[in-house]
């Protein structure tokens, strides 16, 4: 067991080892003797339920890892208790959220658009599951890191939670493709018609 404190003479932070390498329970605590955050390691290895906290007490953050790697939902919070939002890992990739869009038939294309909308025709498209959002700079970023591919420029607007930008199509289809390798879960691109 490992322990240091604050000049004050409170608890700053605490963590476990075994065999030299982090294992069990690890704490720190703000000045205000409030939590600021909870830990576990096996091994050496960042492994179960993390937990953060705003100085004020309320929930930052909660969440887990398996063998090194964030796993499982991870929910995110304001300082005043409110969820902020959630996300899913797998692996230590963060997944897109999905949601349902019900099948249907619908008229496409324009009479008096370009060439290629026209004739005005009936489609019909099976219910699918589409991203709630466009692709992140953060998950595409980590694509490009573990695959060592150049990442995207932002122009200068930031990455994070935005949507990417300056991605081919083919760059998006390897995106979807090692998404599917990675999770063992089938992710494309939407059709056209279903973009419509």
């Amino acid at each position: 067991l490992r322990t240091a404190w604050y000049k004050n003479g409170r608890k700053a932070w605490e963590e476990t080892y075994k065999d030299g390498k982090k294992d069990g329970l690890q704490t720190a605590w703000y000045k205000n003797e409030r939590k600021a955050w909870e830990e576990t390691y096996k091994d050496g290895k960042k492994d179960g339920k993390w937990t953060g906290w705003h100085k004020n007490g309320q929930k930052m953050y909660e969440g887990t890892y398996q063998d090194g790697k964030k796993d499982g939902k991870w929910t995110y919070y304001t300082d005043v208790g409110n969820v902020k939002y959630k996300v899913t890992y797998k692996a230590g990739i963060l997944l897109p959220e999905f949601v349902a869009v019900e099948g249907g038939t619908f008229e496409m294309g324009s009479n008096s658009g370009d060439r290629d909308e026209k004739p005005v025709h009936s489609v019909t498209v099976s219910d699918f599951n589409i991203s709630k959002t466009e692709v992140t700079f953060e998950q595409y970023d980590a694509f490009c890191t573990l695959t060592a591919r150049r990442k995207p420029y932002d122009e200068g607007w930031g990455r994070g939670g935005r949507p990417v930008i300056n991605v081919n199509w083919h760059y998006a289809v390897a995106y979807c493709e090692w998404l599917s390798e990675k999770t063992g879960k089938t992710y494309r691109l939407p059709t056209e018609a279903e973009w419509e």
